[in-house]
């Protein structure tokens, strides 16, 4: 009876990039964005928006790069570009909630005091942070198995003389 998981069999690489993306998918659900005005609050989760189904959608291919794809320098770097973006887009909204809000300056300087990231960006920024590391280490691990693999070639090809 086989009792490990296909988890258990995956590199460490192929577990960051799935655990990292299971993470960014579920911050598009939470709150991303909240206004508060006097008694009255109203909160906006990410898949709310484009922007939330866009970080859940390069998480989601992330995923499934890094499942199905044996780790080349290709696919790590785009792993680490897909993670990366998805903690960009979430470090952008940190830093200004209304981005991309169809707003005068009037009305986007009066909606900024009362308009704060909530919690789904921050767990976004860390899901696609972990997803960019998987990628870096799917990277390393690529280079020290093909390191590996030529001091072994090089090796028997000395005992063979």
């Amino acid at each position: 009876m086989e009792t490990g998981s296909t988890f258990d069999g995956m590199d460490t690489a192929t577990k960051l990039v799935l655990v990292g993306g299971a993470v960014t998918i579920v911050a598009a659900f939470l709150p991303w964005i909240s206004i508060e005005l006097g008694p009255f609050s109203e909160s906006v989760s990410g898949i709310d928006g484009d922007d939330g189904l866009l970080t859940l959608i390069l998480a989601a291919v992330a995923m499934a790069v890094a499942y199905v794809r044996e780790w080349s320098a290709l696919t790590a770097g785009g792993v680490v570009v897909l993670g990366g973006l998805a903690a960009l887009l979430g470090l952008l909204y940190i830093s200004d909630p209304l981005m991309g809000a169809d707003m005068s300056d009037a009305e986007r300087e009066m909606a900024g005091s009362i308009a704060s990231p909530e919690i789904g960006l921050y767990v976004t920024v860390l899901g696609g942070l972990i997803v960019a590391a998987g990628g870096v280490t799917g990277y390393q691990n690529r280079s020290t198995a093909e390191s590996t693999g030529a001091a072994v070639e090089a090796t028997s090809s000395e005992a063979d003389n």
